[in-house]
C-alpha cells in the first residue's frame, strides 16, 4: 500500500493533486468520476473491514486502554480522509490534496501500532 501509493502520487500536495488533476509534464490524465467511484468502491469495503479486524486484535492487547481509544479512533478518522482525500481534490481543489496524505500518513502510523503491539503481546514469554 505505501509503496503504490508513494510511487503513484507520492507525499507532497502537488504530486497528488497531479496525480488527480493530471499534469501533461508527467503525461498523466485526470482522473474521471467513473475511476474515482471505482476507486472508493472498493477502499469503503476494505479499509473499515480491515481496520475492524485489527482493531479487535489491538484492543486485546496490553496497550494502556485509553490510548486504544485513542489509535482506534484515529485510524477510524484517517480512513475517512484517506478514501476522501481524491474527491476533495477534484472537486474543491488541490489545496485539498494534504487532507489525504495526512489521512495516508496517520493511517499508516496507527496500522503499524495496531500490529506491533498485539505481535508484541503474542511472543513475549511469560514466567
Amino acid at each position: 500500500m505505501i509503496v503504490i501509493a508513494t510511487q503513484r502520487a507520492g507525499w507532497f500536495p502537488g504530486g497528488v493533486s497531479d496525480y488527480f488533476l493530471g499534469n501533461e509534464a508527467r503525461d498523466t490524465y485526470p482522473k474521471t468520476t467513473g475511476e474515482l467511484l471505482e476507486v472508493s468502491h472498493f477502499h469503503l469495503f476494505t479499509i473499515p473491514l480491515m481496520l475492524l479486524v485489527q482493531g479487535h486484535i489491538f484492543v486485546m492487547s496490553s496497550f494502556s486502554k485509553k490510548w486504544i481509544h485513542w489509535v482506534v479512533t484515529a485510524s477510524f478518522i484517517s480512513g475517512a480522509f484517506y478514501i476522501t482525500g481524491p474527491w476533495l481534490v477534484i472537486y474543491i481543489g488541490p489545496s485539498t490534496a494534504i487532507i489525504g496524505i495526512f489521512g495516508r500518513f496517520i493511517l499508516i502510523v496507527t496500522l503499524f501500532i495496531m500490529t506491533i503491539y498485539p505481535l508484541k503481546d503474542m511472543w513475549r514469554f511469560k514466567e
